[in-house]
């Protein structure tokens, strides 16, 4: 081979290697602010009760705080993370985003039909009462604390119902029961699970009817937890930015621990996938999320 071409070979071998380099690491989630959120180790925690609770390692997050109590208030040394404003999403993001939802949601509802009918007769056999539990949660909107609550939107979220028909009703029975809820929203050992539910809990099959929710436009494949009226609190100044978003079937936090992880973390997960979600982010939360229900990881 001739001098000049061997010569123009290497620069161009040194360029592509070079471009596919800074590629690579521009795909990565959080590129120009941190380290991945899906990669901080997560260390656990033993509970007065005996139980388990999994932490992410505040070394491991600049400027890692707490969430604060009330809306609209942060305490002085709130995260760094928290205090940037987000980028925007591009509008191609959103439309392919919406799409796939669209898609995928069709997809799996139609695979998934005939299942669901066969869960659905069983969960009738085993107990009286609706098979399909609408839980009364907060849309996407915009919102800020001078509307007040009673100006929040919110929509029904469907899952196949897991508990006794009277489950609200044995909560208030039990004052234990009911602060122990209180805490996280969840309660590792629910006396109110039945055997079929703690089944379709622990397969994540009892969130399957919430594909309903995706293709109306009120959910999205991979996003921000949904949450309840009450739950709003706990995410302080950063509730605004929260409701900006559309909730998730899936997100972060699912794949970080689900159950397992404090409430703190939790806040602090879903508004670090609002800074940081590209389409690539999702990719990667959607296969981790696979593999999550396939090993049954954090799910109760």
């Amino acid at each position: 081979m001739p001098p000049k071409c061997r010569e123009r070979r290497s620069i161009f071998v040194v360029w592509f290697r070079h471009t596919l380099g800074r590629l690579r690491f521009a795909a990565k989630p959080g590129y120009g602010k941190g380290n991945s959120t899906m990669e901080q180790p997560i260390y656990t925690e033993q509970r007065a009760d005996g139980s388990r609770m999994q932490r992410m390692s505040t070394s491991s997050i600049s400027g890692y705080h707490p969430a604060p109590k009330a809306i609209g208030h942060r305490s002085p040394s709130a995260s760094a993370v928290l205090d940037r404003a987000p980028a925007e999403p591009s509008r191609s993001y959103l439309l392919v985003k919406r799409a796939v939802d669209i898609v995928a949601a069709s997809l799996f509802l139609l695979i998934g039909l005939v299942p669901l009918l066969v869960i659905g007769l069983c969960i009738a056999l085993e107990s009286r009462g609706p098979i399909i539990h609408k839980r009364r949660v907060l849309a996407q909107q915009d919102w800020d604390e001078s509307q007040g609550t009673d100006a929040l939107q919110t929509f029904d979220a469907y899952k196949l119902r897991t508990m006794v028909p009277n489950a609200d009703e044995v909560l208030r029975r039990n004052p234990h029961l009911m602060a122990a809820y209180a805490k996280d929203w969840k309660l590792e050992n629910d006396p109110r699970i039945t055997r079929l539910g703690r089944f379709l809990r622990t397969s994540s099959i009892d969130e399957f009817p919430q594909l309903l929710n995706v293709l109306k436009g009120e959910m999205t494949l991979i996003g921000p937890r949904m949450i309840t009226a009450p739950e709003l609190s706990r995410y302080g100044a950063d509730a605004p930015r929260l409701l900006k978003v559309r909730p998730g079937l899936t997100g972060l936090w699912q794949v970080s621990g689900r159950q397992n992880v404090a409430y703190e973390e939790r806040v602090k997960l879903d508004m670090m996938y609002i800074e940081s979600r590209t389409l690539a982010f999702d990719c990667r939360i959607l296969l981790k999320t696979i593999k999550c229900v396939l090993l049954r990881q954090g799910a109760y």
